[in-house]
């Protein structure tokens, strides 16, 4: 699936490929974002056409070396990084593509992710606030972050309910072990994608593309996930 979100004469309007392709009325200067999730190759390969854009393939973002999640050129800005995934059989981190391009932003998933909804949310109820693809950038990271926050307190409270049980002898040693391997792994891998996201962020504050409005939010973030690296290794502490 394939969303174009333009932004001509302070309206929004979101089309899917086949319907922007169908249409002449909106130049390629006025789009703002697209977002692609579980793209075919045909629909790569338009996107790459229409737009004059290489993307990476899924194979390729998930091998790439870490010291090259983040590259930027005279025409753009590439970032792969880490988006969370909690399932109820699973906890795993997913690559997530980011391209810059002028100011369009151009993302590529392979998963649905509530970061990415809140966006579009946010973008429909007020699209003056997204001038260009890096303030919808900085929202979709501010937004994630937010989240990050969220399941790390979420999984202090459950390393101190299970200190209680513990404590009160109200649990068996199988279920501690069950317990602790669970809450290891999500702290591990909420860690990781934390550590990503704090080389991507460094990365892009000493970029010349983006706006003071820009560097000052990704400034506040970087604090924001220094902090949650510090509870991460809290947590493991603790258990």
């Amino acid at each position: 699936m394939i969303k174009i979100y333009t932004f001509v004469d302070s309206r929004l309007k979101i089309f899917e490929l086949d319907e922007y392709k169908a249409q002449n009325s909106i130049s390629i200067q006025d789009v703002l974002w697209i977002d692609m999730v579980s793209p075919t190759h045909e629909d790569v390969k338009d996107i790459e056409t229409m737009f004059e854009i290489e993307f990476p393939t899924k194979q390729e973002t998930e091998e790439i070396e870490i010291s090259s999640r983040f590259w930027e050129t005279d025409k753009d800005i590439t970032v792969n990084t880490y988006f969370l995934i909690v399932e109820k059989e699973a906890v795993y981190n997913e690559t997530v593509t980011f391209i810059l391009q002028n100011k369009l932003l151009v993302t590529m998933r392979f998963k649905e992710l509530r970061t990415f909804n809140e966006c579009v949310k946010k973008l429909v109820a007020s699209p003056s606030v997204f001038k260009d693809g890096y303030y919808i950038l900085s929202y979709i990271f501010e937004s994630r972050i937010d989240l990050d926050a969220d399941i790390i307190e979420g999984l202090s409270k459950n390393i101190s309910g299970l200190r209680k049980k513990l404590s009160a002898n109200d649990i068996d040693n199988e279920d501690i072990l069950d317990y602790i391997y669970h809450y290891e792994n999500l702290n591990t891998n909420i860690r990781d994608s934390l550590i990503d996201k704090q080389r991507i962020i460094s990365a892009l504050l000493k970029s010349h593309k983006l706006s003071t409005i820009i560097i000052n939010n990704f400034k506040i973030m970087i604090k924001d996930v220094n902090s949650l690296i510090d509870y991460a290794r809290y947590n493991f502490d603790r258990m």
